[in-house]
């Protein structure tokens, strides 16, 4: 649901409460499947989505980390 969320408001503009819902979802995914899962992967790449308008350079880690633990799951 924080994923969900965190998208509904990173697409209607409210990129600083869109934030703190992805990071919640991504610290609830770790805590249940660890630091190499899909999940995981799938929040870095939302993540990255936020960060793009403000911060391309944090944008692109979190992009990196998402691709990385792709390749290793798949």
């Amino acid at each position: 649901i924080q994923n969900n969320l965190g998208l509904f408001y990173l697409f209607n503009g409210n990129t600083e409460v869109a934030l703190g819902y992805l990071n919640e979802a991504l610290n609830q995914r770790m805590a249940l499947h660890g630091k190499e899962h899909a999940s995981v992967a799938g929040s870095y790449t939302n993540l990255g989505l936020a960060w793009q308008e403000s911060d391309i350079e944090k944008a692109l880690e979190y992009y990196t980390q998402s691709l990385r633990i792709f390749e290793h799951v798949y």
